[in-house]
């Protein structure tokens, strides 16, 4: 095969992933920063909270 056909393939394998990224950031949905902020304060906070609780309550039951 030799050095030709590895660097071709490489920048092929390159391009398909920069395409790939292209597309990805064409369809995904643009956040704003106040959208960002309320999912942060009213979904992952509290999730985060409950996690710590459920962690509490389990290495009590165990240690107990």
């Amino acid at each position: 095969m030799g050095w030709c056909g590895v660097f071709h393939s490489s920048s092929r394998t390159a391009s398909r992933q920069r395409s790939r990224g292209i597309c990805f950031r064409a369809a995904w949905p643009r956040l704003r920063y106040d959208q960002l902020m309320k999912v942060g304060w009213k979904r992952l906070i509290p999730l985060g909270m409950a996690v710590i609780l459920v962690n509490a309550v389990v290495g009590m039951l165990k240690a107990g």
